[in-house]
């Protein structure tokens, strides 16, 4: 990178692609006002990271995409960042984070230990189909449930399906104890797949003080199955399926006050309206407010009922 590039102190926000070339600051980078930093396809050692992050003293976020080299991330310097977004990198493997309130690992491709995220009030885990494929499944299981443990105080999370499946699975071929988590804001994304069905009955059952539940049902494609297990015709998805799984997950909850399923464009008018008569039974069966809504559209307006 040319020298003048790191003597900017006037930039605020600052998105870097580097298509994998190392990123070598000189010793002191002056970017005193920049708030925003967003890094992709960037080889980061920790030593570059440290010397960026002390030169920017009023960064809030930061946000690496397919980016490596980096082991440690440590922002315990860095008291006004809020927000921390990874996605598909080989890195780090520990995060030292303790002013974060906003956390994203999606498409993670290594183990991460979650040392300091004591501030978080919100967080998005997905994880790559191959993270675990060198692992036992005792280990996945043990890398899984201490990050769910440094998330336990977090008000709100989204788990991918992806996680809940590797989660399943590890459950199924490993013991561990599973810790209690405080969330009161759970998001759910979801195949329907009965494959995801023990790692979400462990999450639910370990969340005694979720109060909000959403189902995001995901399109069909988008989450390859680790396992062949239970094929869905999302294409004509009857609403007695969507009402079994929401009724059994309710099961699972005792505290809940709002569920809340997103469907995307898997049943059609009729077919939602006929969906909408089965939960309101459903809603006042358990006493819970369920909302249902749909990306079709039926004469210019999506399809959303409460």
């Amino acid at each position: 990178m040319p020298e003048f590039f790191y003597n900017n102190s006037s930039v605020e926000q600052l998105s870097l692609e580097l298509h994998f070339s190392p990123m070598i600051p000189i010793c002191y980078v002056p970017w005193t006002s920049l708030k925003k930093l967003s890094l992709s396809s960037c080889k980061l050692s920790d030593e570059c990271t440290t010397t960026i992050l002390s030169c920017c003293p009023i960064l809030e976020s930061v946000t690496l995409d397919s980016c490596d080299q980096l082991n440690v991330l440590d922002l315990s310097k860095s008291q006004h960042l809020t927000t921390l977004e990874i996605d598909r990198s080989l890195g780090p493997t520990q995060i030292v984070a303790p002013y974060i309130r906003y956390l994203s690992l999606t498409n993670f491709k290594l183990p991460c230990t979650l040392v300091d995220v004591s501030s978080l009030t919100a967080a998005i885990l997905e994880t790559s189909l191959c993270l675990f494929k060198n692992l036992k499944s005792e280990d996945i299981l043990v890398v899984l449930l201490k990050m769910l443990e440094k998330l336990r105080d977090v008000e709100k999370l989204t788990f991918s399906a992806k996680f809940l499946q590797t989660l399943s699975l590890a459950l199924a071929l490993g013991r561990c104890p599973f810790p209690s988590v405080k969330v009161n804001d759970l998001t759910l994304e979801t195949t329907l797949s009965s494959v995801e069905f023990p790692g979400i009955e462990k999450l639910l059952q370990n969340s005694p003080g979720v109060k909000k539940l959403t189902l995001h049902v995901m399109e069909p494609g988008t989450v390859p199955l680790l396992i062949p297990i239970m094929n869905i015709d999302y294409q004509n998805l009857e609403s007695e399926h969507v009402v079994s799984f929401i009724k059994v997950l309710l099961k699972f909850t005792k505290t809940l006050e709002k569920v809340v399923v997103r469907l995307a464009c898997y049943i059609d008018g009729r077919g939602f309206e006929e969906l909408l008569g089965m939960v309101s039974m459903l809603s006042h069966e358990y006493n819970v407010s369920i909302v249902l809504s749909s990306t079709c559209r039926i004469r210019g307006r999506s399809l959303e009922c409460y």
